[in-house]
């Protein structure tokens, strides 16, 4: 089973996520968490492909997830990515600095996104 874990509290964007997995990848298992201390949980128990964290999360601090991760997963290969409003260059500079592998800015560019799933999935 593929799994990528949603990590966002925001319904509208988690059902974006939704529609497109379920249209271009069903073959995938979406699971979710609405902040990064479900992320972790979810991760240990479930070992998803990719991680796809939402900038600006309650309870933890959303940069720090990578490091989570990696603390609590260091012999996975899970990829991470941020998906935020922030366009700054020194919000794209800081989610790498963090350990994000990928940094896609809202509104999505599906087509773009898509491509990017597609490699990530198939590696």
């Amino acid at each position: 089973m593929t799994a990528i874990l949603y990590v966002g509290h925001d319904p509208i964007n988690l059902q974006l996520l939704r529609s497109l997995l379920h249209k271009k990848f069903p073959h995938i298992t979406l699971m979710e968490a609405t902040n990064g201390v479900e992320a972790v949980q979810q991760a240990q128990l479930h070992l998803p492909k990719l991680v796809i964290v939402d900038i600006q999360l309650p309870v933890m601090e959303e940069y720090t997830i990578p490091a989570q991760l990696q603390q609590h997963l260091p012999h996975t290969d899970m990829s991470v990515w941020a998906v935020s409003g922030f366009a700054m260059d020194q919000d794209v500079v800081r989610a790498f600095e963090a350990g994000f592998g990928r940094y896609f800015t809202k509104p999505l560019h599906l087509f773009s996104f898509v491509r990017q799933l597609r490699r990530e999935l198939s590696s």
